[in-house]
């Protein structure tokens, strides 16, 4: 993030949203795209020419207006960040599904559609993304069949309960390995070595140096919570992996996130009973293992984004409640949830300190190293700010879950 693009932050309200986009960047984590409700139960697409912004340490939201090609609106779509530039793969647009590709370079925040040589992916949403060697790599999703795209490798499975196809429009679910070199701005459709999962969509999967681990999703009635590693260098898949001790129920809209060099967290979902999930999971890649972590279940979400910055797992937006039933509204959220999962660094513990005791420290301030200055004075100032939106009812929430 530019220093002036935040030397005047301007304190906003974000919008509930549910199959949107965020990165970690630094202290900061990006927000685009996703939809909501209006009372009429019609979906909105988020106003795509801006990005919302959330300090995740003075727990503050800005928002940065943009500019150049701007993208539809867009759900499940795929966003990562590589070099300083912001990457949108597909999703779901209000005329169906796309399979644009989209960068947003984060030192002047505009958009620019990424030139690619044909064939293309079919398009798609609700796809695993992830970055690895200055290229980008999406597995499965649900989409159109991929017969006049790239479909050298992988396989279809036509969603015979897809409400679309009443209006002529085949849609279901894949097994896809596709890879977009960001040098030669070209995709490609490799063969894989090993069992290849099933087609899904609304899995999750988080890298750890050069092997990535996917888990759940949905394939046809059945939301599954099968466990797939990929080797990136040699392209080759594990076959289903059955980790030691008790192991999460089957879902799809869960988030998957690497939070250490060994450990990835896994929270909430959908289950194939219709049930929104609160639980979360952490998996010890060392020793094949689950942990079922002790946390409120009162916070169930889907559709939500899971990113780790500063030791902590910070989950925002999502809906919690049935996203199926038509018969009621359904429930996007706005707040945040942030999960400690590992102790703060000593600076940190000392800052919080000495602004928790201001009353006796403030005057002494200015003794400190610049930085430490305005980190103090940053902090107090979003503060006054959020107690003002507070006291307006204006201002989404932050639940500190403790994990026991």
């Amino acid at each position: 993030m530019d220093g002036n693009i935040i030397s005047e932050p301007k304190f906003i309200d974000p919008y509930p949203r549910s199959g949107h986009i965020a990165v970690a960047n630094g202290e900061f984590l990006l927000i685009w795209g996703g939809y909501q409700e209006n009372p009429d139960f019609n979906e909105i697409y988020i106003p795509t020419g801006e990005v919302h912004v959330y300090h995740t340490e003075f727990k503050y939201w800005l928002k940065i207006k943009t500019s150049g090609s701007i993208l539809p609106g867009l759900s499940g779509a795929g966003g990562y960040l590589v070099n300083k530039k912001l990457y949108v793969f597909a999703g779901s647009s209000a005329n169906g599904n796309v399979n644009t590709l989209y960068q947003l370079d984060l030192t002047t925040w505009i958009w620019s559609m990424v030139p690619t040589t044909e064939p293309l992916p079919s398009p798609r949403d609700k796809f695993a993304y992830w970055s690895y060697n200055n290229k980008l790599y999406c597995f499965g999703g649900f989409g159109i069949p991929p017969y006049d795209y790239l479909n050298e490798n992988g396989a279809f499975v036509q969603d015979e309960g897809d409400p679309t196809l009443f209006h002529q429009v085949v849609r279901g679910w894949n097994n896809q390995l596709l890879i977009f070199d960001l040098d030669s701005n070209t995709w490609f459709n490799p063969k894989c070595h090993g069992p290849v999962p099933l087609p899904r969509a609304a899995h999750a999967a988080c890298r750890f140096g050069h092997k990535v681990y996917m888990f759940g999703g949905r394939y046809k009635d059945q939301r599954m919570n099968d466990l797939h590693c990929l080797d990136l260098e040699t392209l080759t898949w594990s076959g289903d992996i059955y980790g030691q001790g008790e192991v999460p129920c089957g879902r799809s809209w869960h988030s998957f996130t690497a939070v250490s060099h060994k450990c990835a967290f896994l929270y909430g979902g959908f289950t194939s009973s219709r049930e929104p999930l609160s639980d979360a999971w952490l998996f010890d890649i060392s020793v094949i293992q689950w942990i079922k972590l002790n946390v409120p279940s009162n916070q169930p979400r889907l559709w939500h984004t899971c990113s780790y910055s500063n030791s902590e797992v910070i989950i925002y937006g999502g809906c919690s409640n049935n996203i199926l039933d038509y018969r009621e509204p359904t429930i996007h959220r706005k707040d945040v949830l942030v999960f400690q999962v590992q102790p703060q660094s000593l600076v940190r513990l000392c800052l919080e300190a000495a602004y928790d005791n201001r009353e006796r420290t403030q005057q002494e301030w200015i003794y400190l190293p610049y930085c430490l200055q305005t980190w103090l004075e940053l902090k107090l100032k979003s503060v006054q700010v959020m107690q003002k939106m507070l006291s307006s009812r204006r201002h989404s929430q932050v639940a500190t879950c403790s994990i026991s």
